[in-house]
């Protein structure tokens, strides 16, 4: 088979059985050392749906829904391929919405440039959308930290486009704190206990006391990092070579298949656009599913054993 789309290669079959190309058949018998075909590869993806409006947002999978943004709509697609819009009404924003959607308590938040966050609650109802303070502009999803020392305090966490690590507390915007400052973040923070965890573009990992923005350590990959994103038990990512993992305390790193220019958990988009998909089950191991015609503009998803 061919790895890329309309590049002809030659197949060869067996003498034995039957041939059947274009719905006309043939018999292996006719043939003295078998069939020699001309075939051409082309792809196509496995699902498209068609939202019907402008998607800006990077992806993201929330239970079973596949949520996008733009800086006037929420965008969903069930899993059977339905899409649905949500009007943000009077709480549209100036500026492009890049940043990926969460969930907490039912709610819906998606962070902007125009430094607040896009409340939605009652998306299985009558879905209302309401704005709250941010002390920084991002294209990073919000991380969220419930102080243990203040009650009811909720802190709205996001990394900067300043380069700057904002905490912003709900209920009072004025109540704020800001980390030091560096080189571009490649994803949003990570909140463990009481702690933030950061992973910037030249490798920098930091630890961060969630309640005033203390520094508690930094490490060095020693290596750029092309793509990195949160779990729950803290921040993997990809240098060119190898998958990281941060637990807050120890790094591992295991190698990867083949070089990185880009990806997301469990998939990695090669620098000539091929698509790796890693197992979900068994030896975990990585299969080429594709190749992307054109440039990557956002970041992959895996959603239901296919990237998105």
């Amino acid at each position: 088979a061919s790895f890329r789309s309309n590049q002809p290669v030659y197949v060869m079959l067996p003498m034995t059985g039957n041939v059947q190309v274009l719905g006309r058949n043939a018999s292996g018998a006719h043939a003295e050392a078998g069939w020699r075909l001309l075939v051409r590869l082309e792809r196509h993806p496995a699902s498209t749906v068609a939202l019907g409006g402008l998607v800006t947002s990077h992806p993201v999978v929330l239970g079973e829904r596949m949520i996008v943004a733009s800086r006037s709509a929420l965008g969903m697609v069930d899993a059977a391929g339905k899409p649905t819009w949500v009007p943000f009404g009077q709480d549209v924003v100036d500026s492009p919405v890049y940043a990926a959607a969460i969930e907490s308590d039912g709610e819906v938040l998606v962070a902007t440039r125009d430094q607040v966050a896009l409340v939605i609650s009652g998306l299985n109802d009558k879905p209302v959308v309401h704005r709250v303070p941010l002390s920084g502009r991002t294209d990073f999803p919000i991380a969220l930290y419930r102080s243990t020392l203040i009650v009811d305090r909720r802190e709205l966490i996001v990394a900067g486009l300043d380069g700057v690590v904002h905490a912003t507390d709900e209920r009072d915007s004025q109540n704020t704190w800001q980390g030091p400052g560096g080189a571009a973040f490649v994803c949003g923070p990570k909140v463990l206990g009481d702690v933030v965890l950061t992973v910037r573009k030249d490798g920098t990992i930091n630890r961060m006391q969630a309640d005033d923005g203390k520094v508690l350590s930094g490490e060095s990959l020693g290596v750029p990092v092309v793509a990195a994103w949160t779990t729950a038990k803290g921040i993997s990512g990809y240098t060119a070579n190898d998958l990281f993992e941060y637990d807050g305390e120890i790094i591992t790193h295991t190698a990867l298949p083949q070089v990185a220019a880009d990806g997301a958990v469990d998939c990695v988009i090669t620098p000539t656009n091929r698509v790796l998909l890693r197992n979900a089950t068994g030896d975990r191991s990585w299969d080429e599913v594709g190749r992307l015609e054109e440039k990557l503009t956002g970041t992959p998803v895996v959603w239901q054993g296919h990237v998105v």
